[in-house]
């Protein structure tokens, strides 16, 4: 199953012109906040369930089979191991042949890795809805707008998952999914609605900046290598004649290359 699949995974891939999405840090942080708040005071609500160790397979599997008319996910992250790949094939098979319709974000740097973008693209050519960003605040899977799976840590989804059934947070988390995809690249396609200098990484750079994040979280946010991330920062830096990052976002503003 798409998303479900994936959820402890890491994926890359293409890079036109795209606005990023927001990025809904609350949602994740509220997340590890209440896993911690249950530890202490006890027994989870009915609508709000952590899960650990063994129980992480079997609460994906319940939530695969579980789901009848769509799921919606958001896949940051690195490339796909290829025996997590094989057993991904397997899931999203079964739900298309249940007609549950995919829809999946992952990120552009999913081209840099060939065994995950071939499994993307037949992912695409299987009727699943695929669309990149540069980055993503963290993995989400959202199963027939009702039930919500977020990792306790955005850093590691093997540390364990909270399942949300609170409808007013789960209707939160789909209206940022609607929002992302609205602002997504299909699958191998450029946007039309920037005519910009900036490639997509680029853009993306600027906005980490903006949001404080070092270069380290870049590279990480991004799903490249620090020497990768160091070669982009160079060539940015060198396209808008800057020497700060202050002074870069400010020469992107002046071109009309960034909002703000």
């Amino acid at each position: 199953m798409t998303g479900l699949s994936l959820l402890h995974e890491r994926i890359r891939d293409d890079g036109c012109l795209a606005q990023n999405p927001p990025a809904p840090r609350d949602f994740w942080e509220f997340a590890g906040a209440h896993w911690r708040s249950t530890r202490r005071l006890g027994p989870v609500r009915d609508d709000l369930e952590v899960v650990h160790g063994d129980e992480l397979d079997e609460a994906l599997a319940l939530l695969n089979n579980a789901t009848i008319n769509e799921v919606a996910t958001f896949s940051p992250g690195g490339s796909l191991r290829s025996e997590r790949i094989s057993s991904a094939r397997v899931l999203d098979t079964s739900m298309r042949a249940r007609q549950v319709q995919s829809r999946t974000i992952f990120q552009t740097s999913i081209r840099n890795d060939p065994g995950t973008k071939d499994y993307v693209e037949w992912l695409n050519a299987t009727g699943v809805e695929v669309r990149t960003v540069p980055y993503l605040p963290g993995r989400m899977i959202i199963s027939d707008r009702k039930t919500a799976i977020l990792p306790l840590d955005p850093g590691d989804g093997m540390n364990g998952l909270l399942i949300v059934r609170n409808p007013s947070i789960v209707g939160m988390l789909q209206a940022q999914f609607e929002a992302a995809w609205g602002m997504a690249n299909p699958l191998g396609k450029c946007s039309p609605r920037y005519s910009s200098a900036l490639s997509e990484d680029e853009r993306a750079i600027l906005e980490l900046w903006a949001l404080g994040k070092d270069d380290d979280d870049v590279a990480k946010a991004l799903g490249v290598s620090g020497r990768t991330t160091s070669r982009k920062v160079t060539a940015l830096m060198r396209k808008l004649d800057a020497n700060t990052r202050f002074e870069a976002a400010i020469n992107a503003v002046k071109n009309g290359w960034l909002s703000v």
